[in-house]
């Protein structure tokens, strides 16, 4: 009985230490798992227990140091990250100042500028464009151009370029202001949006309003045909008398009359050359005004003294009304005698009977003194108003049956300005003109 007792203890005892183990292990795994659960949630401070000194203890220590060296390098990608991100916010915010620069330059530029991306859908309007061709960013912006471009001219122009093949073309066009309902002539200019390698983003069309420098042409080629005009007109008058004179015997009332003549012609070229001398010295900043106190009643005295022949051989009366009260006013006393003599000269160009009133007042609580020259001539239709100061201008119906260059009054608006006044005019066909201009009054106590 007692040998088969200590057999089975001794049969007994490998099994409960199996046992144990078995429970060790499974306790281990269990804890490892734990742990390495733990750490991919991001706690790299757990740490797993040793046990014994066996192979799941070595596997305890590797484990240790496995998240040692991921946390180290956890720690080094986080600031990687963050330096990442810092970038990426810089760079982002770099980036959006200049979307907001560029859409600040687009939305200011006074051309008008249409961005079409490689489908054909408007990607960017900018103020002029809407303005110019009577459209709204909110209603065009994504959706393709032939669905909301009306203008079959803008069309044209994006069917012309690529049929073209070319990466720009060009074109005037005309087209009406949806604002002001005028004509404008615009010089469109499309162009293809590529990138470095070649390949299409899209089509950019700027729109340029060009209707002022065709103007402008429009003036010029008036201009030199109004001088070619006057020019011609009294040297062949001059050249004619000069050959009768020195070809043909003639009594001396007819030389006086020829000579007579002959003087009126040079006067008339002589005030061309000092109207195209005056404008140029004035715009070209060459002449030099002295302002100073400046008696405006004095002044009008002068002008009835200068402009005195020219009143009486057309049989007009020249009126004037000025204050002795009036205070004195900033000017440049030559200029403003020209001024003056420039407005009444206009006036009794075009009025052949009747009379001209000077008048000065007060304007604008006293801080300026306000001439007016009214006229009973023929006046002016109101399209013209508008152009009227401009250089070179001159209303078509009596362009080449008066004399005169267009200049005279483009000289008054260049020197009112100068004295930091204004101009403008008042007037209705058939029923004579008023100009008027001011003059800023001099306040003693501030310098001139």
């Amino acid at each position: 009985m007692a040998r088969k007792k200590e057999k089975k203890d001794f049969v007994e005892q490998p099994r409960k230490e199996k046992s144990e183990y078995k429970e060790y292990v499974e306790r281990q795994a269990t804890h490892m798992i734990s742990i390495i659960s733990q750490v991919a949630m991001g706690d790299f401070e757990v740490r797993s227990e040793h046990g014994r000194e066996d192979d799941l203890g070595a596997l305890s220590t590797g484990i240790n140091m496995m998240i040692g060296e991921v946390k180290k390098r956890t720690a080094k990608l986080e600031k990687i990250k963050a330096t990442l991100e810092n970038k990426v916010r810089e760079r982002t915010i770099e980036l959006e100042k200049e979307k907001n620069t560029f859409q600040a330059t687009i939305f200011s530029i006074s051309d008008g500028i249409l961005v079409i991306d490689s489908k054909g859908n408007i990607v960017i309007v900018n103020p002029a464009s809407e303005r110019l061709l009577g459209i709204k960013r909110s209603q065009v912006m994504g959706r393709h151009v032939l669905e909301c471009l009306e203008d079959v001219r803008i069309l044209d122009l994006i069917t012309r370029k690529l049929e073209s093949g070319h990466e720009y073309y060009s074109k005037e066009l005309i087209v009406t202001d949806r604002e002001s309902g005028t004509e404008r002539v615009l010089n469109g200019r499309i162009s293809s949006v590529l990138t470095q390698v070649g390949k299409g983003l899209g089509t950019v069309i700027v729109l340029r309003d060009i209707t002022k420098e065709k103007e402008v042409d429009r003036m010029k080629t008036d201009f030199v045909s109004n001088v070619s005009h006057e020019l011609r007109t009294p040297l062949a008058s001059i050249k004619g008398f000069v050959s009768t004179l020195l070809g043909t015997e003639v009594s001396e009332d007819e030389q006086k009359e020829f000579l007579t003549i002959i003087n009126q012609e040079s006067d008339r070229l002589n005030q061309l050359i000092e109207d195209l001398l005056d404008l140029s010295r004035i715009e070209s900043g060459r002449v030099r005004l002295n302002f100073e106190p400046v008696n405006i009643s004095e002044k009008i005295e002068k002008l009835k003294i200068e402009v005195f022949e020219k009143i009486k051989k057309k049989g007009l009366f020249l009126e004037t009304e000025a204050l002795d009260s009036l205070p004195m006013v900033k000017a440049d006393k030559n200029a403003l005698l020209q001024i003056l003599v420039n407005l009444v000269g206009n006036a009794i160009k075009f009025t052949e009977k009747g009379s001209i009133l000077v008048k000065a007042e007060p304007w604008n609580s006293g801080k300026y003194i306000r001439i007016s020259v009214q006229d009973t001539g023929t006046g002016i239709e109101g399209k013209h108003l508008e152009k009227i100061f401009e250089k070179f201008y001159r209303v078509e119906s009596v362009a080449h049956t008066i004399p005169g260059t267009g200049l005279g009054l483009a000289i008054v608006k260049d020197l009112v300005e100068k004295h930091k006044g204004k101009v403008w005019i008042e007037s209705k066909l058939g029923k004579g003109s008023t100009f008027y201009f001011t003059i800023p009054a001099f306040t003693e106590g501030k310098d001139v």
